[in-house]
């Protein structure tokens, strides 16, 4: 046994990080006390020394008197006094509502995943939490509704085995060619390109289906995808929908001056230079992820083994507008026809958007008689709401109490799904935010609360509850945004 001496990183930390950076600890190091000091942590009689490297809030370790720096601070890296949520192929995609990597590979360490782990994600997103199994040397399994989520989430997660191939793409030539190649671009006059040319100028246009003429015809599915994930990125910057806002409003600002050919191209190489450093990590046992596009609550699971560790960071009650978020990218990319689209949203665990009014209505009674069985306080506080409306309230506060009636059913069939594929004594970790409404008078609703509650239901332990600070919002949509999260520990 050996004292090891911690050193915190270099940035601010939440005080719940700091809670997380001590567990941690207790888990992999498993020493006899913690000892608090100045701007370090002294670990006495730790059974796992050698383990220190694999800690998420620590930039260095000392042992024997020798200065070690952990993985995840080679890996952070990037020259700023904050936390880089961004390194490797995290960085591909400006993905809304995106899961931190750092609190993924905590849950992991605290949890004791390893090589030999299965973990699942059944709200996997743009695939964080599938990266990081596969960095730890995990087999991931990965779950999500959203087409573009999983296109994501495919790509992200296929970069591992193709880091040479990008990181010696040439991007010059390719630009090169797509230039060349727009003025002999031809639109095929279909439901997608009428979609697209009233969201697009002409020349924009042009220039897009050009660069996915181009990447079409890369052999490496891997670095096709990236390309068509870079022009994602800058898509709707360069379209009539309004870029800073979330939902579908036309332009008001002016066009970006740099050309869409140089912001695409800088979008690419931002990834390639983050692609590049994945040689940080001298880990020769990656394992590929499984992903799959479909419901959380559908009947996905019924195929998949059992599970070490399930983790996620779900949607939360009346989430972002994923798709309308992507809807152009969607569109572009083939994923999905334009007359889907609102029944793709509506489709989405915790969506706002209204469906057609029978499935209102049949959402009305189901929360009125409580016909899906869900536990008496959230049922309770649902119709609660529901009474609380009044004949001014416009339709979104209409719509919301049976809409979080559905989120809480929606989650209720999942927890129940996830409880059947988990080994016994195993965990499943989420990451939830909290939610406010004004129906009747400002009020929290305490989302992780009542998650939990409905997780018992299902069979699982509720071990704790770990609030979570967040950044603060500023912009167009700020007072839309959570409140707080919570750290909810299930144990099945």
């Amino acid at each position: 046994m050996k004292d090891v001496k911690l050193f915190w990183m270099p940035y601010k930390l939440f005080p719940y990080e700091r809670v997380l950076g001590k567990r941690e600890i207790m888990s992999l190091l498993s020493p006899d006390e913690i000892i608090e000091e100045e701007q370090s942590l002294l670990a006495r009689g730790c059974r796992n020394p050698e383990t220190a490297e694999r800690l998420v809030y620590f930039s260095a370790y000392l042992i024997d008197g020798t200065t070690h720096y952990t993985i995840q601070y080679e890996r952070e890296q990037n020259g700023e006094k904050k936390q880089n949520t961004r390194y490797f192929a995290h960085g591909i995609h400006e993905y809304k509502g995106k899961f931190n990597p750092q609190i993924v590979r905590a849950i992991m360490n605290i949890c004791g995943a390893d090589a030999h782990s299965l973990i699942l994600d059944p709200f996997c997103g743009s695939g964080t939490s599938l990266l990081e199994a596969q960095l730890q040397g995990c087999e991931a399994f990965g779950i999500d509704v959203n087409p573009m989520a999983a296109f994501i989430a495919k790509t992200k997660t296929n970069i591992i085995f193709n880091k040479e191939e990008i990181s010696a793409f040439d991007i010059d030539g390719f630009v090169f060619d797509v230039q060349q190649y727009v003025p002999s671009i031809s639109h095929n006059e279909d439901v997608r390109t009428e979609y697209l040319r009233r969201w697009f100028r002409e020349d924009i246009l042009d220039f897009i289906e050009s660069w996915r003429a181009e990447a079409n015809r890369i052999a490496n599915s891997t670095i096709r995808d990236l390309l068509l994930l870079s022009m994602s990125n800058v898509l709707r910057d360069y379209s009539e929908q309004e870029p800073s806002d979330l939902r579908v409003r036309r332009r008001n600002s002016p066009y970006p001056e740099e050309p869409i050919a140089e912001a695409v191209r800088k979008s690419f190489l931002r990834s390639q230079s983050k692609i590049s450093q994945f040689h940080i990590d001298q880990n020769a046992s990656y394992k590929h992820a499984h992903i799959v596009n479909k419901s959380s609550s559908s009947n996905v699971f019924e195929d998949l083994p059992n599970f070490d560790l399930a983790v996620t960071s779900p949607p939360y009650a009346t989430a972002l507008p994923y798709i309308d978020t992507q809807r152009l990218s969607i569109v572009w990319l083939g994923i999905d026809s334009p007359k889907n689209i609102k029944a793709l949203e509506c489709s989405l665990t915790g969506s706002r958007e209204t469906m057609a009014k029978r499935e209102q209505q049949k959402w009305l009674f189901a929360m009125s008689r409580n016909t899906k069985g869900l536990c008496s306080e959230v049922a309770t506080f649902c119709q609660t709401l529901q009474r609380q409306l009044t004949v001014n309230d416009g339709f979104r506060k209409q719509n919301t109490p049976f809409l979080l009636y559905k989120y809480f059913a929606d989650m209720s069939q999942m927890f129940h799904r996830v409880h059947n594929i988990l080994k016994t004594g195993t965990r499943f970790c989420l990451v939830v935010g909290y939610n406010k409404t004004n129906i009747g008078k400002p009020q929290i609703i305490d989302t992780p609360t009542l998650l939990s509650e409905e997780a018992k239901m299902q069979g699982f332990q509720v071990e704790e509850v770990i609030p979570l600070e967040t950044y603060q919002r500023y912009g167009l949509h700020a007072k839309q945004a959570i409140i707080g999260e919570a750290l909810i520990i299930l144990k099945a």
